[in-house]
């Protein structure tokens, strides 16, 4: 891993689009792996810009920029969104759908949809934005 980097895990849950029926991992968050905290884990849901960007970046280093390119932009207000596209029709669902996704993810055993080395700067913006109340979904472990 280059200097400057951290290991950041892009986590997936199963989830069948309301449109078509298609069954597809959808990204529900990113993760890095705390060292030296025993075991502890730093993640925060894909409802926002930032951590939709550090998805993006992962796959894409991961080699799965199809995956990536299935993680669209912000076409709801509110909140938070959801980044995930359908595969097959391109339907788009609400965050509301994303919202269960996550509390499901959060709950069972993790899917590592892709992992790769990430500048840590970006995690640090991230993970100080978080602090600083930004509305960010920490779903940590």
């Amino acid at each position: 891993m280059a200097k400057g980097t951290l290991l950041i895990d892009v986590m997936g849950y199963p989830h069948l689009c309301r449109e078509c029926g298609a069954m597809q991992n959808w990204v529900w968050a990113v993760e890095a792996r705390a060292l030296g905290r025993d075991g502890m884990v730093e993640a925060v849901a894909t409802d926002q810009e930032l951590p939709v960007e550090i998805a993006r970046g992962v796959l894409t280093a991961a080699g799965r920029p199809v995956a990536a390119a299935l993680l669209g932009q912000r076409h709801e207000r509110g909140h938070g969104f959801n980044p995930n596209i359908c595969g097959r029709c391109k339907h788009q669902e609400s965050w509301y759908s994303l919202e269960s996704v996550v509390i499901e993810g959060a709950h069972r055993p993790r899917i590592i949809l892709a992992s790769a080395p990430h500048p840590v700067a970006q995690w640090r913006e991230l993970m100080d934005a978080l602090r600083d109340g930004a509305g960010y979904w920490y779903v940590g472990r």
